[in-house]
């Protein structure tokens, strides 16, 4: 139960994360609507908001292995397809 203990805390500290990037990305997307906004500062404001995006779905991603493995039970025998034997043919 430990794990689980752990495995929700670190999904907590993972969501709290993405609301804080979220929150940046949005404000950095508002910012970009300023037609006064320095040119500079535009490039760099446009060039952050995909690595935003791409550290939040990373993000996403690491949350559905978190609760997959939360789910996972080691001690259930799983069983593995060879070759897909198991499907019939036409």
């Amino acid at each position: 139960m430990e794990n689980a203990t752990n495995g929700k805390e670190e999904i907590e500290k993972l969501e709290q994360e993405i609301e804080k990037l979220t929150l940046l990305k949005n404000k950095i997307k508002e910012a970009l609507t300023n037609p006064f906004l320095n040119i500079e500062t535009r490039r760099k404001y446009r060039m952050a908001v995909p690595e935003y995006e791409g550290k939040i779905k990373k993000l996403h991603s690491s949350i559905r292995a978190l609760e997959m493995l939360q789910n996972y039970d080691p001690d259930e025998e799983v069983k593995l397809p060879a070759h897909y034997q198991h499907h019939k043919f036409k």
